[in-house]
């Protein structure tokens, strides 16, 4: 929580990522942070955001931001996966495929890029920073 009361003294935002099933936020210290800052959650999948294989088929791994930047959560929201559709399928996330799900893919971070830039070319970032002065 160090670093994000850094963080948020410099004025800017706070965003992490984890697996959605992560045990780790459930950890007194997480959920005292997403609290105090006032982060929200936003739930995804990899197979929305161009997880795949070595075959090239989507690999379904639930993902969450927890986040203070509306436009990280807005361009995440709605890369929810019905894992249930039987006209899509995954490959598991499993064996030689879990590696390399540790990694973002190249779709993902170029969203993360695209939020962080917007907000930085819009007033999301000079809220923040007009806030921390006053």
């Amino acid at each position: 929580m160090t670093l994000a009361h850094e963080v948020r003294l410099l004025g800017w935002k706070i965003g992490f990522e984890w697996p959605a099933h992560c045990t780790l936020w459930k950890e007194p210290c997480i959920k005292s942070m997403v609290k105090t800052f006032g982060l929200k959650k936003v739930r995804f999948n990899g197979c929305k955001v161009g997880l795949v294989s070595e075959r090239g088929v989507p690999i379904y791994k639930p993902w969450a931001i927890q986040t203070d930047l509306p436009s990280l959560a807005d361009i995440f929201k709605g890369r929810s996966c019905d894992a249930r559709n039987p006209e899509h399928s995954h490959d598991k996330c499993a064996g030689s495929e879990t590696a390399k799900t540790s990694l973002y893919p190249e779709e993902m971070s170029k969203m993360v890029h695209s939020a962080i830039s917007a907000a930085t070319i819009s007033t999301e970032w000079t809220h923040a920073k007009d806030e921390h002065k006053q």
